[in-house]
């Protein structure tokens, strides 16, 4: 084993022997990570990378990009981003992922980020306290599904003007929760290689947008937004001018475009869409709070009394107290009454319904209360 340097931020001046690795690990057919990922792997910041070098050669990096996750409420959540997460071949064995991941965990934790989200093997982060979660629907469109559809307005491609930005942020931001964009974020993401996006407009207002990327004659889309009537000439115009088979779509369970969905698809299925690490479960809880509080005075069973929850050999205790006045989240001490692991927590508050049922059996309002809002379009991930 040669001189080990790292892990640490990648220096301007070998950015590109990073990205020469990055593409050789993922595979990238045409442009390379750097262009199809353009907002994660931006030269001028060396800061989202970390990477360790042997002999001079760098070998292992990890990208780790700040999020930050509106749920709604006044709510925002400091989240952070992992992605190209890899070793060169000949040196894999030897812990430099581990390291890698450490740097950025150790990072977070300083920064006060709550939430860390990547893809990848459960298996392979598990160890780390990642653990799937944020559930999506992925709907099935097929010619035959869709029915009857009208194109009303215009439809035109994505071209990357200061009018159009301004319009998407607004569609992006109109529903919760989304990472929020400024505005040279919104134009490097619609702007992807690879990654294809459709404009309605009526009375030349913005009314609605999809991007969708291609998978043989199989479409799926990204990322979408707008009214139902802006939606409907969008797939519409796919059906009528693209050569498409079928059109796959994944909506985050809250979306205001669920239920036409369900009108229009030839089936649907409910799964996890990103794997999430609670950096800190008490703060994450009393940051979703206003979440919570809303949750509970609007359930139709208003249970009373309080639970503790807690991380295994960790000293952040949690209560959530509930009354006929309302809910609060403090810290407290002493044994909780729930105590998970690392990816327990993950289970518990962004698992899904039918996950921790037996702690939910004892405390029903855990099931009122979870899982909290969180969800990544396919568009912006790591």
């Amino acid at each position: 084993m040669g001189a080990i340097d790292g892990p640490r931020l990648v220096r301007p001046d070998e950015f590109d022997e990073m990205m020469q690795l990055l593409d050789r690990s993922f595979s990238y057919a045409s442009g390379g990570m750097a262009e199809n990922l353009s907002f994660v792997y931006d030269r001028s910041r060396p800061e989202r990378h970390s990477v360790i070098a042997v002999d001079g050669e760098i070998v292992g990096q990890v990208a780790c990009v700040p999020e930050t996750l509106d749920v709604g409420d006044g709510v925002t959540v400091p989240c952070a981003g992992i992605g190209g997460v890899t070793t060169a071949k000949p040196h894999r064995g030897n812990g430099y992922m581990s390291r890698l991941l450490e740097f950025w965990l150790d990072w977070m934790d300083e920064q006060g980020i709550l939430l860390a989200e990547l893809g990848g093997n459960r298996q392979r982060y598990g160890h780390f306290g990642w653990e799937n979660g944020a559930p999506q629907v992925s709907y099935t469109l097929t010619d035959r599904s869709m029915g009857p559809m009208t194109q009303h307005g215009t439809v035109s491609n994505y071209g990357g003007t200061a009018g159009e930005i301004d319009a998407l942020r607004e569609v992006h931001g109109a529903v919760t929760p989304h990472f929020k964009r400024d505005r040279e974020t919104t134009r490097v993401v619609y702007g992807q290689r690879g990654l294809e996006t459709l404009l309605h407009r009526e009375d030349s207002e913005l009314t609605a947008c999809l991007s969708l990327s291609r998978t043989r004659r199989s479409r799926t889309i990204e990322e979408i937004g707008g009214t139902e009537t802006g939606v409907e000439s969008l797939l519409a115009y796919l059906r009528n001018w693209w050569d498409c088979n079928d059109i796959s779509v994944r909506l985050p369970p809250n979306h205001p475009l669920n239920d036409w969905f369900v009108d229009h698809a030839s089936g649907w299925r409910v799964r996890p869409s990103r794997k999430i690490n609670v950096r800190d479960l008490g703060e994450t809880l009393r940051t979703y709070e206003p979440v919570l509080e809303r949750r509970y005075r609007e359930s139709s069973t208003w249970w009373t009394g309080s639970v503790t929850v807690g991380i295994e050999q960790e000293a952040d205790t949690v209560c959530i107290d509930c009354s006929s006045t309302g809910l609060s989240v403090e810290a407290t001490g002493g044994a909780p009454d729930v105590t998970v692991d690392r990816m327990g927590a993950t289970r518990l508050l962004f698992g899904g319904h039918g996950r921790m049922r037996g702690v939910k059996k004892r405390y029903p309002v855990l099931d009122v209360l979870f899982p909290l809002p969180f969800h990544v379009w396919a568009s912006e991930r790591v």
